[in-house]
C-alpha cells in the first residue's frame, strides 16, 4: 500500500515531533487518511508495543490499515481502556477518535 504525499510528509514530520518532544497530535479532515499515517509513523517509530484506543467501530478499519504496513499493533475501545493499566509497556499509545 502506498501512502499518499500528505500522508507521507506528514508521518515524516511526526516522527521527528515524537522524537523530539515524545507527543504528537495529528489531525485532519474526515477521510483524509490520519489511521493510515499513524501505521506509517508506528511503523517509522519501529520497536516496542504499539497500543491503538478508538471506537469500538472503527477497530476492524484501522486494523486493516496497520496490517497493511505489516504494523503489530493491539486494539482496545474507549470503553475498555480502563482495562489497561500502568502503560502495560507499550512503547507507542495512538488515540484515533474515529
Amino acid at each position: 500500500m502506498r501512502l499518499r504525499p500528505h500522508q507521507e510528509r506528514a508521518s515524516r514530520e511526526a516522527v521527528d515531533v515524537i522524537n523530539d518532544l515524545g507527543v504528537c497530535l495529528l489531525a485532519g479532515e474526515t477521510r483524509s487518511g490520519k489511521s493510515l499515517t499513524a501505521a506509517k509513523i508506528a511503523q517509522e517509530i519501529g520497536g516496542g508495543r504499539v497500543l491503538v484506543v478508538t471506537t469500538k467501530k472503527a477497530i476492524d478499519g484501522i486494523r486493516s490499515d496497520f496490517e497493511s504496513l505489516g504494523v503489530s499493533a493491539e486494539f482496545i475501545n474507549y470503553e475498555s481502556v480502563h482495562k489497561v493499566s500502568g502503560g502495560a509497556g507499550f512503547g507507542l499509545v495512538i488515540c484515533d477518535e474515529s
